[in-house]
């Protein structure tokens, strides 16, 4: 009874500590911050890095508008998109070619000169034996058929027969055919007439629904009216759109900076244009400077931009909205 209870103690223990180890990397994954950085400029050439980093830097994505607008993934330090492998493979291919060519040149050459000579050779030798082959299979054809050569011209009584039997055809052919002609004419009119029976059939079906869907779309309007006046509906509207703003606030950048040169080329503009970026003032503060440049038509700058997106935090709010018995009772009604 022991050795039992021991093992069943065994299994239990292995049981919860899978349990926490699920446990454990649920909330490293969800606590383990997404870091992402942009960083670009535009003067004389154009520049952008992205960076995201997840899970303590396991987990990166880098990418650079410098090296050809290429992506690099890579999971503990090594690259898994497959671009440096394939490189690798190419340059070993290329290697092992040229080394190939080294050690035989000389070989490789003279086997395909004492090749071209033996197909040479092989033609020659064969072209005289197929032309005698050939002339004797036309005589020994003649003499079997009994055929009578009047002015290089070969003419037999069976090919008088041949030339009857193919007149008689294309009479009976003719005759087929003006009947098959008559036959898919009608089948064509046939077809044609009950395409338009279809077809006047379909427009009285709608304009049977345009009549019926004038007064529904006025039903409609007036279900939707009375679903927006609705002040439980209403309550349940703003806390869907509170926690959607909270989500979108958490995903924005905490360090953002950015500088802008803008010239149109026309004083007037630009100052029209750099007035209406003023405006952007109150929500950025000193993190943008927008800087006009009367003289010359140019847009110039650059951006910096950093953040970070806790998972937990986006997830909280998704459950707190789909928990919500208001919200669920909400999507019945739209849903029903």
């Amino acid at each position: 009874m022991s050795v039992v209870w021991f093992i069943i103690k065994i299994i239990l223990w292995i049981i919860l500590s899978l349990i926490l180890l699920i446990l454990g990397l649920l909330t490293f994954i969800l606590c383990a911050p997404i870091r992402y950085k942009v960083s670009g400029e535009k003067y004389e050439d154009m520049k952008l890095n992205v960076v995201v980093t997840w899970l303590c830097h396991i987990i990166s994505v880098r990418y650079s508008l410098e090296n050809g607008g290429k992506v690099t993934v890579k999971v503990f330090g090594k690259i898994i998109n497959g671009e440096k492998k394939e490189k690798k493979k190419k340059v070993k291919r290329r290697r092992s070619a040229n080394n190939n060519k080294r050690k035989h040149p000389s070989k490789s050459k003279k086997d395909n000169k004492l090749k071209n000579n033996a197909l040479s050779n092989e033609v020659v030798s064969e072209t005289p034996i197929r032309q005698e082959n050939t002339e004797e299979k036309i005589e020994e054809d003649k003499a079997k058929e009994g055929t009578v050569v009047k002015d290089d011209k070969i003419v037999t009584e069976e090919t008088i027969v041949d030339v009857k039997q193919a007149d008689d055809n294309v009479t009976k052919q003719g005759n087929a055919q003006s009947v098959h002609s008559e036959e898919t004419d009608a089948k064509i009119k046939e077809h044609r007439r009950r395409k338009e029976q279809k077809q006047s059939k379909k427009r009285k079906k709608d304009n049977k629904k345009d009549k019926a869907n004038q007064g529904s779309i006025w039903d409609k309007f007036k279900r939707i009216r009375s679903f927006w006046q609705d002040e439980n509906n209403k309550k349940v509207i703003k806390f869907v759109k509170k926690r959607i703003l909270l989500m979108l606030k958490h995903i924005l950048p905490r360090k953002f900076h950015a500088k802008v040169i803008i010239g149109t080329g026309d004083p007037a503009t630009t100052g029209y244009i750099v007035g209406a970026a003023s405006i952007l003032y109150t929500v950025t503060g000193d993190k943008l400077q927008v800087v006009p440049h009367f003289s010359e038509s140019t847009i110039q700058g650059d951006i910096y931009v950093k953040g970070r997106i806790y998972l937990i935090i986006l997830v909280g709010h998704a459950l707190r909205i789909i928990l919500n018995k208001r919200v669920r009772q909400l999507y019945k009604t739209i849903k029903s």
